[in-house]
């Protein structure tokens, strides 16, 4: 008995010894080469993981998650927030997708901006025009530096000249005269057929400039200033109205 006991001990005593030696070598070889740090600590730190700490962090890289709740979202830098698909709703989870359209971006409550543009950021309307006298209509704020014939290029390249002229401006349209008369002479939108044969609508929607046909520009030569008619082949400048 006591010849197994001490057999035993000894057989216990180097598997513990070849064990060590095992593990000093696998550590040896996973020590590899001695390399020498990258920077001066503490410089070359590996990042701090994003947690749950109320300590700020910076993530410069993109960060992608599934579902993104935060209590307030504030950038410092000059980017974007944008998302592929799907839609954004502010005060709503669930964007209304029941009317004509799917709302790409549902907002309940009141929105205010500068200015309310197109998609294309174009066609600007200045926000301080749409209330105010006249049903929301505009107000004349000058002319183009430019003048034009009848074919101007259509109602949209003359409205993009006065947004270039005056941003949130577009040409005028008669209806914008009961906010103020022009002060200048020039071309303005008046959606009706001008009499005579040789009549157009507004120079066929401002893309014809022949010398026999006629529509109407605002003249303040005349007494009182007024509507007068002439040939598409004339120039003026353009009315805008913001």
């Amino acid at each position: 008995m006591k010849n197994f006991i001490k057999q035993t001990s000894i057989l216990s005593i180097a598997i513990t010894v070849a064990f060590v030696i095992y593990m000093g070598v696998q550590i040896a070889q996973g020590a590899g080469t001695w390399n020498d740090p990258t920077a001066v600590p503490p410089g070359d730190n590996t990042e701090e993981p994003i947690n749950a700490g109320n300590k700020p962090q910076t993530k410069s890289g993109n960060l992608t998650v599934d579902v993104l709740r935060a209590g307030g979202l504030v950038s410092d830098f000059s980017s974007y927030l944008a998302t592929i698909s799907g839609s954004v709703g502010i005060g709503t989870v669930s964007p209304n997708t029941g009317g004509e359209q799917n709302l790409k971006l549902d907002v309940e409550g009141a929105v205010g901006a500068e200015y309310y543009c197109d998609k294309d950021g174009n066609n600007c309307v200045a926000g301080g025009s749409l209330g105010g006298g006249g049903g929301g209509l505009r107000t004349y704020i000058g002319t183009t530096s430019s003048s034009y014939t009848g074919n101007i290029g259509g109602y949209s390249v003359a409205n993009s000249y006065c947004n270039s002229a005056f941003p949130g401006s577009r040409m005028c349209m008669a209806a914008d005269f009961v906010n103020g008369r022009p002060t200048a002479t020039g071309w303005y939108s008046a959606f009706i057929f001008t009499g005579g044969p040789f009549g157009t609508s507004d120079c066929e929607s401002w893309t014809y400039q022949g010398s026999g046909n006629w529509t109407q520009i605002w003249d303040i030569s005349q007494i009182p200033p007024q509507a007068e008619s002439i040939s598409c082949n004339n120039v003026f400048p353009i009315l805008c109205c913001e």
